[in-house]
């Protein structure tokens, strides 16, 4: 049955890649909600196996950080000041993350070939989720002033803030993506595109966390040419 979920898991994956562009504050449960429906996809695939050889499957460094992180964010709200909405704060965000470390396994399944073949849509959705940002930093939000109801609180660049910080993250495999894809003077015409978009766009919004990402990774990449 894992094999013939290879194209629902990418489509999964670039799922989560449009909704933290598009509705982040829902980044955080999509991976998780995913990651549970894999999950009983993996059970039921391999209900007959034993428990010790579908944990041999997973990455268990991984689980035991997991899990350790989990415990300790568990036991700090014994001394928290507020402990009720604390407790509940730190299920949610175990929940969340356990649920979402199974989409993380799950995404190591599909096959490689695939991946390659479909990956060039990672950077077309950076490349277009940046003009978003540009058409909406321009224009005085049309899109958030069609999509909410008057009148508006607050019309500003903390609007899309969230989507520049996932621009930001999907910027580097975007990157590799088209050098990987493109080569000669298409690569580089290509590139210049991409990277002007997403810069402007990055540096329009006044994100001044992505403005510093930008800025380490110039530096490693000065420093670290090779990698």
């Amino acid at each position: 049955m894992i094999s013939s979920l290879n194209k629902i898991a990418f489509s999964a994956l670039l799922f989560t890649t449009f909704v933290a562009i598009l509705a982040p504050r829902l980044f955080a449960f999509a991976p998780c909600i995913l990651g549970a429906f894999f999950g009983f996809i993996y059970i039921f695939d391999k209900q007959e196996k034993k428990l010790k050889s579908m944990l041999s499957d997973f990455s268990l460094p991984l689980i035991a950080i997991s899990f350790i992180t989990a415990t300790w964010i568990a036991i700090s709200c014994a001394w928290s000041i507020y402990p009720e909405p604390s407790s509940k704060r730190a299920f949610l965000i175990i929940a969340i993350t356990l649920t979402s470390l199974i989409l993380i396994f799950y995404s190591e399944k599909i096959d490689l070939q695939f991946i390659k073949k479909y990956s060039v849509l990672i950077p077309i959705i950076t490349f277009f989720a940046a003009l978003y940002v540009l058409f909406e930093i321009s224009f005085n939000y049309p899109i958030y002033q069609l999509t909410h109801t008057p009148p508006f609180d607050y019309l500003g660049n903390s609007l899309v803030i969230k989507t520049v910080t996932a621009i930001t993250f999907l910027a580097l495999p975007s990157i590799e993506i088209i050098r990987k894809k493109l080569s000669g003077n298409k690569r580089l015409f290509v590139m210049i595109i991409f990277l002007s978009t997403v810069l402007i766009s990055i540096f329009l919004s006044g994100s001044e966390t992505a403005k510093l990402a930008v800025i380490i990774i110039f530096l490693a990449w000065l420093i670290f040419p090779k990698n």
